[in-house]
């Protein structure tokens, strides 16, 4: 049984010894045109059917042309807000969150899980992060994005820089170093 809730949006309904059921819901994208899944628009607690009026691709591409078109007020509007609430803690952190999922894929609880696994400390020199004016960088390998720990700054932006992810490299310094360790007294 077919019921239209409006000429774009219908339930497909199945009926059983329990009264009927909701099958398959599905809507007409405006921009599109093409009849999709509910899964395939955005949430919306405003209209009557609870998604939007465009699937998740057509109204991806309108946000997209419109962030080119007033890219200034854009701009604007996201100076104006950061600096409003820069101080906010809650604001840092759902902002931390944010970095954290759109570049290594992990929350803001999976980083302090691996922060306490490492005692709050550079995986590298045992540096504390209280003795940091930044967070402990996530240090990862690029090509796989693969988290191997947490560290300094300098650490990450001095020692591993120049490996560049090569285990040659790393190799050779390894070797460098525990030979200059044997050698020069003065190391401690």
């Amino acid at each position: 049984m077919k019921y239209e809730l409006d000429n774009s949006y219908y339930l497909i309904l199945w009926k059983s010894r329990k009264g009927y059921s909701v099958v398959k819901k599905t809507k007409v994208c405006i921009k599109c045109g093409k009849r999709k899944k509910l899964n395939d628009f955005w949430k919306q607690k405003t209209v009557r059917c609870g998604v939007t009026a465009r699937c998740k691709k057509c109204r991806g591409e309108q946000i997209k042309t419109n962030k080119e078109k007033h890219a200034d007020r854009f701009k604007q509007y996201a100076d104006t807000y950061y600096q409003k609430n820069k101080d906010n803690p809650e604001f840092k952190r759902k902002r931390r969150s944010t970095l954290l999922k759109s570049r290594f894929g992990i929350n803001l609880e999976k980083y302090n899980k691996i922060l306490l696994s490492q005692n709050n400390r550079c995986v590298i020199c045992k540096k504390h992060k209280d003795n940091e004016k930044r967070a402990l960088c996530v240090d990862h390998n690029h090509k796989t994005g693969h988290i191997r720990g947490l560290l300094c700054n300098y650490c990450n932006g001095r020692l591993l820089r120049y490996l560049q992810d090569n285990k040659n490299r790393a190799a050779g310094l390894v070797k460098y170093l525990s030979k200059a360790l044997k050698n020069d007294v003065s190391w401690k």
